[in-house]
């Protein structure tokens, strides 16, 4: 499957408080055994729900307090929503972490991915990649990693050409930018050691 999305400014703090909460989450799920439904119905909550910046303001700023958020949550999705996942709602507001929502999203996808052998991996290219390029893309890391795969793609024309592919913590650097960079620090390197060569040669002679 291949999810073209454009991600907010990578911070670390988030992440970290992401990945804590995703794993309460994914316990709370399993438990309740609603696993499925918790999953579809908290992509469609940061992708559909929370695109809509007013909505979005009141269920994420922090000068709501939380006994009105607890009321706006109730409104919004009280019968409507899986009862787990609306506690679940209820505890990050009472503990002040509704604004990591979405890196809670991208964690906790990732956690339920691997827990049925399924690998995420962001490929990054200076322009969107066309569907048989995805398709494409998609079927070579599957036969590289012995896995199935989602592909989570978006654009950053700072590349100038190439892709980067990260596969958790392992980055693939296919960049022309990369490249450019690499072949700059590689002429730097040859011209320091013709010149501690040259040196060498003058203290001896």
């Amino acid at each position: 499957m291949a999810e073209t999305s454009q991600h907010p400014r990578f911070d670390l703090a988030n992440e970290r408080v992401g990945t804590i909460y995703a794993k309460a989450l994914y316990g709370a799920a399993e438990a309740a055994g609603s696993l499925d439904q918790v999953v579809s119905e908290l992509a469609s909550l940061v992708h559909d729900v929370l695109q809509h910046p007013k909505l979005a303001n009141a269920v994420i700023s922090p000068r709501i307090s939380h006994d009105e958020r607890l009321v706006i949550l109730d409104k919004a999705f009280a019968g409507r929503m899986n009862p787990t996942l609306l506690t679940f709602l209820k505890v990050l507001s009472n503990h002040n972490r509704l604004y990591c929502i979405r890196e809670i999203q991208r964690a906790f996808h990732q956690l339920v991915g691997e827990k049925r052998g399924r690998v995420d991996v962001k490929v990054i290219s200076a322009e969107p990649l066309s569907e048989a390029s995805l398709v494409a893309i998609t079927a070579r890391l599957r036969e590289t990693l012995g896995k199935d795969v989602e592909v989570l793609s978006s654009v950053n024309p700072k590349l100038i050409g190439g892709l980067i592919i990260r596969v958790g913590d392992t980055v693939i650097d296919g960049s022309v930018a990369n490249q450019l960079e690499s072949i700059r620090r590689q002429t730097l390197d040859a011209a320091a050691q013709q010149a501690k060569d040259a040196l060498e040669r003058f203290t001896v002679a």
